[in-house]
């Protein structure tokens, strides 16, 4: 578990860093100052360029006073235009590979949160989830080839640059189960893109899961991994 906590850590930084690239500058004769990304510059002809917004735009040289790649922006000032509430939702799926029943995981969560600055989201959430199993026991079908719901509470951090229309991100989620007899630890991070108000991402989760395994009257615990898809949207 420290293993993977730790591995966790370093990609979620590998992700910051990706999402604070310094974005371009160019500045018209007219006094404008356009900050994006250059997509190409022709010499004595153009210079095209994605704004902030993902809008693409053409400039022809005449009105170009100078271009200056990789700028750095006045971090403080976004921050501050970054800051506020925001909600997201999610839904996907996850095979339960170390379970050798052949379990999928069937998820939909809500997130709520404040966004601290133009990188760090914190919030908290519910996920709703059905655990089922794809074949039944090799003995005979008992309890456990039942079908379970999971309904885990967790604390949300996640890195993103919300300056960029399209941008890679990181998230780890932690808390717990605390319905029906699967109580216990839930933990997941994940790592995807950004596409405006959409997004998409694969994830690693690890959840304690409990279950009557030859129909006896003793449940067993296991901790049971799961590597997933989501789609999102934001509010």
């Amino acid at each position: 578990m420290r293993r993977m906590i730790c591995l966790a850590v370093l990609l979620v930084c590998s992700a910051v860093w990706m999402a604070v690239l310094a974005l371009d500058v160019v500045r018209l004769t007219d006094g404008r100052v356009i900050k994006g990304r250059v997509v190409s510059q022709v010499a004595g002809e153009s210079v095209t360029v994605e704004n902030q917004d993902g809008v693409v735009i053409t400039y022809p040289s005449y009105l170009v006073k100078s271009v200056t790649l990789g700028e750095v922006r006045d971090v403080a000032q976004d921050n501050v235009e970054c800051r506020g509430f925001r909600a997201l939702v999610d839904a996907g799926a996850a095979y339960a590979f170390s379970d050798s029943r052949g379990s999928w995981f069937y998820t939909a969560s809500a997130t709520a949160g404040y966004q601290l600055n133009r990188i760090i989201f914190i919030g908290a959430g519910l996920e709703p989830t059905l655990l089922t199993h794809s074949r039944k026991s090799h003995y005979v079908e008992t309890r456990d080839d039942k079908d379970v719901f999971l309904m885990p509470v967790y604390a949300m951090v996640r890195f993103e640059n919300m300056y960029k229309p399209v941008s890679p991100f990181a998230e780890v989620r932690l808390g717990g189960n605390f319905v029906s007899e699967c109580k216990g630890i839930f933990f997941r991070m994940g790592f995807g893109f950004r596409i405006r108000k959409f997004s998409v991402s694969a994830n690693y989760s690890v959840q304690k899961a409990r279950y009557y395994p030859f129909d006896i009257n003793v449940f067993l615990g296991d901790n049971i991994s799961s590597v997933g898809l989501k789609v999102g949207y934001e509010f």
